[in-house]
C-alpha cells in the first residue's frame, strides 16, 4: 500500500494544500529517505511546503515551525483584520433583519467548506453536525480561528461542540453581532405598537378604583387637563373636583366616559 497517505480523502488533501503542505508521491518520499541517510542531522522533516499558500494564511493560524518561512509583509494579524470585522458588523447592521441570518449562514458554510476542502458552501448541510462533516480537533481549531478573525468575537475552544451545526453557530454569531438597539427607540416603538382605539379599549377595561389605588388616576386627569369640562355620555361633568379631593363626579362616570375624557384631553 501507499502508507498513511492512502487514508487521506480528497477533502483531506485539499485541506493540507490550503494549509501550505503539499503531498509527496511514494517515489519522492523514498528518494528523500535515501537522501536523509547521507546527512548528519539528527532530525529532518521532509515535506513539500507551498510558501504562497502560507503567505495567504493568517499569522495566528500558522504553526510556529512555518512562521519563519513567510516574509513579514505577507503576514496578517488579528489586529490588521479588525477593519474587516468592523465592516461585517456594520454590514449586518445595515441589513433588514430577515437578511442577517442568511448572510451569517453563508459566512459559516463558506469558511467551513474552505477549512474542509469542499468545493463550495452548498456542500455544507445546515443541520449536519460539524463532527460528521469531517471536522477533527485540528480543523476545528482552524475553523474557530478563522471565524474569530472574521467576526472579531472571542469564540470558545469547543465551538463546534457548543454550536454543533451551521444553523446553531450562525444563530450564536447573530446574537453576538446583533446591532446595538437605539436607546431612544424603545419608547417610540412601544408607543407606536398600539393604535388609539386599542389604548382606549385597554384603559377602559381597568376599573376606576384600580387606577386610583395604583396612583394613576391623578396622572390621567393631569393629561386630560382636569380643570376642563369634558363630555360624558349625554351630559357634561367637571372633573376638577378630583384634584381637590372630591370623587363623586368621577365615580359616577363609566369607564368609557373617563377614558374618552382622559385621551380626548391629552390629544388637545
Amino acid at each position: 500500500g501507499g502508507g498513511m497517505a492512502d487514508a487521506l480523502s480528497a477533502a483531506d488533501e485539499a485541506r493540507l494544500a490550503g494549509s501550505g503542505i503539499g503531498s509527496l508521491s511514494t517515489e519522492e518520499g523514498l528518494a528523500l529517505l535515501d537522501t536523509s541517510r547521507l546527512l548528519d542531522d539528527a532530525l529532518l522533516l521532509p515535506i513539500r511546503v507551498d510558501t504562497e499558500a502560507l503567505a495567504d494564511t493568517d499569522a495566528e493560524e500558522l504553526p510556529p515551525l512555518f512562521r519563519g518561512l513567510v516574509r513579514a509583509p505577507a503576514r496578517r494579524t488579528a489586529q490588521e483584520a479588525q477593519p474587516e470585522t468592523g465592516t461585517l458588523r456594520e454590514r449586518l447592521a445595515g441589513m433588514p433583519e430577515h437578511q442577517r441570518m442568511p448572510a451569517l449562514l453563508k459566512l459559516v458554510r463558506t469558511h467551513a467548506a474552505g477549512i474542509l476542502g469542499y468545493s463550495g458552501a452548498e456542500e455544507i448541510d445546515l443541520d449536519r453536525p460539524f463532527n460528521e462533516a469531517g471536522f477533527d480537533s485540528l480543523s476545528a481549531m482552524g475553523f474557530r480561528n478563522k471565524l474569530t478573525l472574521v467576526t472579531g468575537l472571542k469564540l470558545p475552544a469547543g465551538m463546534i461542540f457548543d454550536y454543533p451545526n451551521p444553523r446553531a453557530l450562525a444563530a450564536h454569531l447573530g446574537e453576538e453581532l446583533a446591532p446595538e438597539p437605539d436607546p431612544g427607540s424603545a419608547d417610540q416603538d412601544g408607543a407606536g405598537a398600539f393604535a388609539e382605539h386599542e389604548v382606549r379599549e385597554l384603559l377602559a377595561s381597568i376599573p376606576v378604583a384600580r387606577l386610583r389605588e395604583a396612583g394613576l388616576l391623578a396622572s390621567l386627569l393631569e393629561l386630560a387637563d382636569a380643570g376642563a369640562v369634558r363630555t360624558a355620555g349625554d351630559g357634561a361633568e367637571r372633573v376638577g373636583a378630583e384634584r381637590e379631593g372630591g370623587t363623586s363626579s368621577i365615580d359616577t362616570m363609566d369607564s368609557e366616559a373617563l377614558i374618552n375624557m382622559a385621551i380626548g384631553g391629552a390629544g388637545d
